[in-house]
């Protein structure tokens, strides 16, 4: 049995429990016979249950990015390290990737500016806003920026983006690996 209908089943459990019925019918985009996630594949990870629900909700649509990768990206593309991105330093070096960062987070994301703020060294959602009406002004007034902004913005909306992993997920993928 798949995990969508493991979700399923113990979704009608909880609400039997509740004495509450359950939906009528799912909304027209989640019906099963309609929309199904490619044959054989069973999400292992949360980013990748999270792309098997965007993909049940919007099937044409890319998922959403998370903030890490936007991060990740900016960091390589400028070579700068992560610590440098969210650190409180206010040179040029640091601060305008970390703009083009947000802006980036904003608009690829779907994160409300103080998560965003939040993520990036617990800054207000109104230096979010800023960033993103900077980097916005300077597209249209600098030919530098608005090349490197195109470019990181074709790195990141690549179709086949591998899910992020951390720490924790890579060492049990050696452990199953070896296993």
């Amino acid at each position: 049995m798949s995990l969508v209908m493991d979700l399923h089943l113990a979704r009608k459990e909880r609400l039997a429990r509740m004495n509450r019925p359950p939906m009528k019918a799912a909304p027209k985009a989640v019906q099963q016979d309609e929309v199904a996630p490619p044959s054989g594949w069973e999400p292992k990870r949360y980013s990748e249950f999270r792309d098997l629900w965007f993909y049940m909700i919007a099937p044409d649509a890319a998922p959403p990015l998370l903030i890490e990768d936007i991060k990740r990206a900016v960091c390589k593309y400028y070579g700068i390290s992560n610590v440098e991105l969210t650190s409180n330093r206010r040179n040029l070096e640091t601060t305008r990737p970390r703009q083009i960062a947000m802006y980036f987070a904003k608009k690829l994301s779907g994160k409300s500016m103080p998560e965003i703020g939040r993520r990036f060294g617990k800054r207000d959602h109104t230096t979010v806003l800023n960033a993103i009406r900077r980097i916005e002004k300077l597209c249209r007034e600098d030919m530098a920026i608005a090349h490197d902004v195109a470019h990181l913005e074709r790195e990141l909306t690549k179709c086949d983006r591998r899910p992020s992993t951390n720490r924790r997920e890579k060492n049990h993928e050696r452990q199953t690996a070896t296993a």
